[in-house]
């Protein structure tokens, strides 16, 4: 400590020394105000300055003062802009005159503290303090036991920035109302070095206050170190381009390594450089501005050198902040890398990264990849993110095509997840399709919502509060075009009526059923395990509540045949027979034809809908009605024998499926060898599946499935409710 004390204290001489020599050069001037030295030296209070003694010969108060009180250059340097506003308070107030005042205070506090850290830079050595690092003239580490270096001192802090913006505003004012005057071009180019000192400072104190062993210190330090990195510095070098120094602002920033303030004056001398060569008629100066151009946008490419990611960092964000994200895609020279880079450093830019990954890099996997992250995880309308999904999968053929398979993480997997993505955003536009006649017919989305609900909304989810709401606002999303998770989709779709309002190829009514397990089946690798098992028993809960058990387990005093066309004529049925058909239970197994008894009890436990409704707010009332549903299905497993039913109708479904898969490859094979104009069933894409729309059947192929139904009914009857019907069940017929 006692070394760096020596060292402050020949710190004060020299910085003394070079406001003498700036004084005397002052007194050279000839102006109608005495310097501004005299001024400070006498507003000082006495307890910082020597007595004069007139009988000892003492006439001199600047003179004694340098020679007998230098070691209060502290207190004597923030005096410089405080005299300025008390001789600006005691009435002078032309711009001529207080310009000269503030050229003055700038050379006193340029002369007292360059000197003073120039001293330190260049005699560190002397002094016996070679092994201490300084960085701009001041201490990195070691401020631990160290007093409060004298050129930090509060009052030179607070003191060198309020000169800083007094001097600025008044070249700025000076040049708005009345151009250029005496004095104001150099208070203007001293402002950069005032700057530099102000940053100097506020490093020194901050840094010394951190290093301090109490609380309240170090607390003082970290406030003004967050208020120097986010506010002070870029304010005080950024404003140097209101006078035109911002050259010497970026030189600063260079030189700080603060690269948002250098991005800004970049953009700032890049605007004004381009307005001006715009807005000139003068040849010769449009030369000159379009040569600054090019020598601007040279200095910016060998930033990318010198400062490498942490440039690119802060130039690139800026491109995007400004919404000029066009110019940062262009075809660079330089920084092509670090661009990658960066738009890959966080995902809030992929909607940018695909775009250069193509252009920049013609990495499609990479693009492929950006895509699918903006679609999945950033995306909230449904045509938008059925774009960037099908641009997704697109890249990825383009990159297989490439040939770079192999480079290609978890191809099949992607592929996949794209093909389940699309699945779902086509299942959310067949719901929109259906109920689209019913919103055309509404003044806005809040009438369209109440006209759905009254359509779609009044059976399945009668006193059911919470399921209603849950539905209704699946209802909101689709008429707002605004994606829905794989989750709400299956609840729009098992809890919504099957009321038919306008028929065609966009009517769903009786399919929603099968449709929820194909939103299942896309949506497995997407939703988490326990989420998705949760809802697939949900689904195929929900399912076997849309049916009237009651009056097809009430047989009696029917045949076989009427039975079974009541059983052929329940919803859980077609679907069962449509997985048949297209294959889906053979293509997701895990799917699984569960039985009405391994359903109960699904979404009544908080652990199957915690990961959807985290908030027991809004889940503890949709388990209440999904325990209300449990109870009606426990009612039409006990009275009406809905496990044997079930059982009875999945058959009943494999065998109908398999004998229309048949006659359909029968009737294919005569219109082949017949050579006969026939027109078969139509086939359609349904859900994405090559599927088969049951259209009336003509004359010759009903009577054909007849036989069919007949030969089924005569292999064995139905179960009815008495026990004579039991008794004339009797043994199937022989063949």
């Amino acid at each position: 400590m006692a070394k760096w004390q020596l060292l402050w204290d020949a710190e004060k001489l020299a910085s003394a020394q070079g406001v003498w020599d700036y004084y005397e050069e002052r007194l050279k001037m000839k102006t109608p105000h005495k310097p501004l030295l005299d001024e400070i030296i006498d507003m000082l209070h006495e307890r910082h300055k020597s007595e004069l003694r007139p009988e000892l010969g003492e006439l001199d108060p600047i003179r004694q003062w340098f020679i007998k009180d230098v070691s209060k250059m502290h207190v004597m340097i923030p005096w410089a802009q405080l005299s300025v506003r008390e001789v600006y308070k005691e009435g002078v107030k032309d711009y001529r005159t207080l310009i000269l005042f503030v050229s003055e205070a700038d050379d006193i506090c340029l002369n007292a503290l360059e000197k003073a850290f120039i001293f330190r830079r260049d005699h560190l050595f002397e002094y016996g303090l070679e092994g201490e690092e300084l960085d701009y003239n001041i201490l990195t580490t070691g401020y631990d036991g160290l007093p409060l270096p004298w050129t930090s001192n509060p009052n030179i802090v607070t003191s060198i920035r309020s000169l800083v913006d007094l001097a600025r505003e008044m070249v700025f004012q000076i040049s708005e109302e009345e151009g250029e005057i005496p004095f104001s071009k150099k208070v203007a180019g001293d402002n950069p070095r005032l700057v530099k000192l102000c940053c100097q400072v506020h490093m020194e104190r901050y840094r010394w206050c951190l290093a301090q062993p109490d609380d309240k210190t170090r607390a003082t330090g970290q406030a003004l170190k967050q208020e120097f990195e986010t506010n002070i510095r870029y304010n005080q070098v950024t404003s140097l381009a209101k006078i035109g120094m911002a050259e010497s602002g970026m030189i600063i920033a260079e030189r700080l390594k603060d690269m948002d303030t250098l991005v800004s004056l970049v953009w700032d001398e890049l605007n004004f450089l381009g307005e001006e060569r715009d807005n000139t008629d003068n040849e010769e100066e449009e030369r000159h501005f379009e040569n600054s151009l090019k020598k601007l946008e040279q200095r910016i490419r060998t930033y990318f050198e010198k400062f490498g990611q942490a440039w690119a960092d802060a130039l690139f964000g800026s491109h995007i902040h400004l919404h000029k994200s066009a110019m940062m895609l262009d075809k660079r020279s330089v920084g092509q890398e670090l661009l990658t880079k960066f738009l890959r450093s966080q995902p809030a830019y992929a909607k940018l990264s695909w775009v250069n990954d193509v252009l920049g890099e013609n990495d499609f996997a990479a693009a492929s990849q950006a895509l699918m992250h903006v679609g999945t995880k950033q995306e909230t309308r449904d045509w938008s993110k059925k774009v960037e999904v099908s641009l997704a999968k697109l890249s990825l053929m383009a990159a297989e095509a490439d040939g770079k398979v192999d480079a290609i993480e978890q191809r099949e997997a992607r592929s996949d997840r794209c093909d389940s993505e699309l699945r779902l955003l086509e299942l959310q536009e067949k719901v929109h399709k259906h109920i689209k006649p019913t919103i055309d017919g509404a003044l806005d989305d809040d009438s369209a919502i109440d006209l759905v609900m009254m359509d779609y909304g009044t059976l399945f989810v009668k006193n059911r509060p919470a399921l209603q709401q849950l539905l209704k606002r699946g209802f909101e999303e689709i008429i707002a075009h605004r994606v829905l998770d794989a989750g709400l989709l299956i609840d729009v779709l098992t809890l919504m009526d099957h009321a038919q309002h306008e028929s065609g190829p966009q009517d769903i009514s009786g399919r929603q059923n099968f449709m929820a397990l194909q939103a299942l089946a896309a949506s497995q690798s997407i939703l988490d395990q326990a989420t998705w098992e949760g809802s697939l028993k949900l689904a195929w809960k929900r399912a076997f509540l849309c049916d009237d058990w009651e009056a097809v387990n009430n047989t009696v005093q029917q045949a076989d045949e009427q039975v079974q066309e009541a059983l052929e004529g329940t919803l859980i049925f077609w679907t069962l027979k449509q997985g048949y058909q297209t294959g889906l239970w053979d293509k997701h197994p895990n799917l699984h034809l569960l039985s009405p008894s391994e359903v109960l009890d699904a979404g009544c436990r908080a652990d199957e809908l915690q990961s959807r409704f985290p908030s027991e707010d809004l889940r503890d009332p949709i388990i209440k009605d999904n325990i209300k549903d449990d109870d009606d299905l426990q009612g039409f497993l006990s009275a009406c024998r809905l496990d044997y039913w079930y059982a009875e109708i999945k058959e009943l479904a494999k065998r109908r499926a398999f004998d229309d898969a048949e006659l359909r490859a029968g009737l294919s094979m005569q219109v082949v060898q017949e050579d006969v104009d026939v027109t078969p069933r139509a086939k359609v894409r349904v859900n994405g599946i090559m599927g088969t729309v049951e259209e009336e059947p003509e004359e010759e192929e009903r009577s054909a499935v007849e036989d069919s139904d007949a030969v089924l009914q005569s292999a064995g009857g139905f179960e009815g409710d008495d026990e004579e019907s039991e008794e004339a069940e009797g043994d199937p017929m022989e063949e």
